[in-house]
């Protein structure tokens, strides 16, 4: 038996989850029966559990009378001194307040605007628990070869191509990393790796972790072609015509006028073509550059995989909701806890609510029973520790009403020790279970399975305690106790229906077997349930869903990492 860390369950718990709709693919009823992964149960199976559930409960008195004091009361006399035996009904102090009837409109309206907010929100819970996960269909081009996958690390470029022919009816598959940039270079890469052509069809899908075998993470449906223009004609230039006065002027001799003659005994007239300088004929146009190409230009068209018009599309997306089964628990989980937010401040508004009104209404306190005064303390104490003013006690104390799980009741017993603590001041304090009920009690449930009831039962408090009657308590209790042969699996593993367990397991023969197994109380918030009969520690579980998972079908042993990464 190997035990983990929480933190291990706490990751397989979220990723069996997702696994649930991503994370197994929907085969096609043509595709021949595959062998099933099964795992050792040892990697999901843990003996022990050290983790408390928690329920709420409101605060009652049992022949037991703490009278608190509001910052609203300004007490004029106390009527009562320790020891002095009192009758139900005694005045036992008066006061003045200071609330006023705006502050109680004020204090309804605000619960009648929390009471809209819960229905909402109870609402969108019912409407996030109907949501249906998208699911990806694929139809391998090689039927027998398994439904296709990355494998190994991604390449240089940051992507894989590992399935389809990048065309509209078999869109290529690539896996691509969680960072990558798509610009020209890699747009042209794509195409030249896929088709070779002008374009390509692709689904690029991000995974976690940047791993081959990490869960999907978005899928996005892309058409990019590739746009090449042609270079624009080089323009001929024609060189212009020469002229008589320019052709005369390359050979007509010019005297140079600057030049001073000595004169001579004989005058003879100087020859000018000795003094001319003639002109050279100018070079030859360069020829014009050659015209430059410009750039390709990529388009890229964005698709939904399921809307190609081809008869048999390969690759086929149905949407759904929109969203993945890993984002539709994590809003569920989400709602759930603004739900029992809501609904526990609605709980103590509407006591508060009810303190306030009786306050308003009378400016005296009586005695609620019948016993002996134990404790009185002066106004100013008791406005700076919290404690009770006045103490009547007829042999009692505080009793807190809590809810179980049915999969957990018998998980606790009368005379277990449980803790209590304080909403108001979040002290806290050892309780005894005194009473388990035999009836379910009706309302939500949202610390464990939501579908199944749950049961009350009563936990006793001493009147030492400085807990308020009308208030909310919370209540920590172990469902944990050792039993033999009993160890915890993670609830992911485990099917209901009509209010049994089963699990699929690869029995003596090497096959598929659907078992009935007996199970007991759930933790981690019902992500990890007690098996108490039917399984043990030598068995091979197989994870419970998909069309795949049938009886009989053959078995194959897989390494438990297949269904999460580490990040």
């Amino acid at each position: 038996m190997k035990k983990h860390k929480k933190l291990w369950i706490s990751l397989l718990s979220i990723l069996l989850v997702g696994a649930l709709g991503a994370g197994v693919f929907i085969y096609m009823e043509t595709r021949p029966v595959e062998p099933v992964h099964v795992y050792d149960i040892n990697n999901m199976a843990y003996l022990n559990w050290d983790s408390d559930s928690t329920t709420g409960g409101e605060v009652k008195t049992d022949k037991f009378q703490a009278v608190h004091l509001s910052n609203t009361q300004m007490v004029t006399a106390v009527h009562v001194r320790v020891g002095q035996k009192v009758s139900k009904g005694a005045k036992l102090l008066t006061y003045d307040t200071t609330i006023s009837q705006l502050a109680l409109d004020r204090k309804e309206l605000a619960i009648k605007r929390d009471e809209l907010r819960l229905k909402d929100a109870e609402k969108e819970l019912v409407a996030i628990r109907n949501m249906k996960p998208i699911v990806y269909l694929e139809k391998p081009d090689k039927p027998s070869s398994g439904a296709p996958g990355p494998k190994g690390e991604l390449g240089g470029n940051g992507y894989q191509i590992y399935a389809g022919k990048g065309t509209s009816g078999s869109p290529a598959r690539v896996w691509v990393d969680q960072n990558i940039q798509f610009t020209n270079e890699l747009m042209n890469s794509l195409i030249a790796d896929s088709t070779g052509g002008s374009d390509v069809y692709l689904v690029a899908e991000y995974r976690q972790g940047n791993s081959a075998a990490g869960e999907v993470t978005n899928r996005v449906g892309m058409h990019i072609t590739r746009i090449v223009e042609p270079a624009p004609q080089p323009t001929e230039t024609t060189p212009a015509p020469e002229t008589e006065g320019a052709a005369a002027s390359e050979t007509t001799e010019t005297p140079e006028t600057t030049e001073t003659t000595e004169p001579t005994e004989t005058t003879e007239p100087t020859e000018t073509t000795e003094t001319t300088a003639p002109s050279e004929p100018p070079a030859p146009p360069a020829p014009p550059e050659p015209p430059v190409a410009p750039d390709p230009k990529y388009i890229i068209e964005f698709f939904v995989p399921s809307e190609n018009k081809e008869p048999e599309p390969e690759d086929e997306i149905i949407w759904n909701s929109g969203f993945t089964a890993t984002e539709i628990a994590q809003k569920k989980t989400e709602k759930e806890a603004e739900i029992k937010d809501l609904t526990f401040s609605l709980k103590m508004a509407k006591a508060e609510l009810q303190i306030m009104q009786k306050e308003f209404d009378n400016g005296e306190i009586t005695s609620e029973i019948s016993g002996h005064v134990v404790s009185v303390i002066s106004a100013e104490e008791a406005a700076e520790t919290g404690e009770p003013i006045v103490k009547i006690s007829g042999g009692g104390g505080f009793l807190i009403q809590g809810s179980v799980n049915e999969l957990n009741r018998e998980a606790i017993s009368i005379g277990q020790t449980v803790t209590v603590t304080s909403y108001n001041d979040f002290s806290t304090y050892e309780g005894t279970i005194v009473e388990i009920g035999d009836y379910p009690v009706s309302g939500n449930l949202y610390d464990g399975n939501p579908n199944s009831s749950s049961y009350p039962f009563t936990v006793s408090v001493s009147e030492d305690a400085n807990l308020q009657d009308g208030y909310f308590a919370e209540i920590s209790y172990s469902t944990t106790q050792d039993q033999e042969d009993a160890f915890f699996l993670e609830s992911a593993f485990i099917l209901t229906e009509n209010g049994k367990s089963y699990v699929y397991v690869r029995n003596a023969e090497g096959l598929l077997e659907k078992r009935e197994i007996k199970t007991g109380a759930t933790v981690n918030n019902g992500n990890n349930t007690k098996v108490l009969s039917g399984l043990t520690m030598t068995d091979y579980i197989a994870f419970p869903y998909g069309d795949g998972l049938k009886e009989g079908a053959p078995t194959e042993e897989a390494d438990v990492t297949e269904l999460y990464t580490f990040n």
